[in-house]
């Protein structure tokens, strides 16, 4: 991420503060969260939210269920109604999502009040996973699997819907 920030850090803060929509997803998901851009409540973040390696099982590359679990902040999620459900594969050895153990609860919060939570993993039924592996494929807190900021313009996901763009991709 300081590479990065070093490389495209004043384009890409122009570009987020323009309002238009950005999106990282894995890698580049734990890239904004580092950076500060998500969940970016003040600006910058003070603590990497993200970004640690799994809590279970090690590398995942395999296929998952993530609900909608918005209410319409997050502008590029605009045809889905809450509880939609979306199949689609992870690939990454880090990236479970964390609060602060000191600050969980009210920044979990904080997170549902402003509608920042995106998408969280389920189980095959539509059920929350609960942290249970391995529909939870990384230990993610409160099994979020992406977010975004307060004004819906940087989206964050650890999965990959990209990887699962045409439907003969999908694994039934």
């Amino acid at each position: 991420a300081k590479e990065c920030e070093s490389k495209i850090g004043p384009e890409l803060e122009a570009f987020v503060d323009s309002g238009k929509p950005i999106i990282g997803i894995c890698n580049g998901f734990q890239q904004l969260v580092e950076m500060g851009y998500l969940p970016g409540w003040e600006g910058h973040s003070l603590y990497p939210e993200a970004a640690l390696g799994n809590s279970t099982h090690g590398y995942q590359n395999r296929w998952i269920r993530m609900k909608y679990d918005g209410k319409g902040n997050c502008g590029m999620m605009g045809g889905l109604n809450e509880g939609h459900i979306i199949q689609c594969p992870v690939a990454h050895g880090e990236g479970r999502f964390i609060l602060p153990p000191e600050k969980r609860e009210e920044l979990l919060n904080k997170l549902y009040d402003l509608d920042m939570v995106v998408f969280r993993y389920v189980r095959a039924d539509g059920s929350y996973a609960e942290y249970d592996w391995p529909e939870n494929p990384n230990g993610a807190y409160h099994d979020i699997a992406g977010i975004c900021n307060p004004e819906g313009t940087v989206l964050g996901l650890m999965p990959h819907p990209e990887r699962a763009y045409f439907g003969y991709l999908m694994p039934e």
